[in-house]
């Protein structure tokens, strides 16, 4: 995740950043927008901390942000084999176990 964004499967190495996840832009979406509803976003990605460090120079009052971000490491570190996708899709299948129904 350089800056604040992050690659994808079908990013073009040869039109980065145009073709890259902008985190700073859904960030700035949620709190910025019209919409109020709050967001969580679990960032499973090299770098993820980096969108944390975006936060902190957003200046949204704490009381007023809507969107949260949790990194499966620091900006620095990489993430390895979806191991915290996996960590968070257990403990949300312990607080609702699945019903088989879709």
């Amino acid at each position: 995740m350089a800056g604040s964004c992050t690659t994808a499967h079908d990013s073009r190495p040869t039109d980065l950043p145009e073709s890259a996840i902008d985190i700073a832009r859904w960030l700035n979406g949620v709190e910025y927008g019209s919409d109020s509803s709050p967001v969580l976003f679990l960032l499973d990605v090299c770098g993820a901390g980096a969108a944390t460090h975006y936060q902190l120079f957003q200046d949204v009052p704490e009381g007023d942000r809507r969107a949260w971000v949790i990194a499966a490491c620091t900006a620095d570190e990489s993430a390895f084999d979806a191991r915290f996708t996996k960590a968070a899709a257990q403990a949300l299948e312990r607080l609702h176990p699945p019903t088989g129904q879709i």
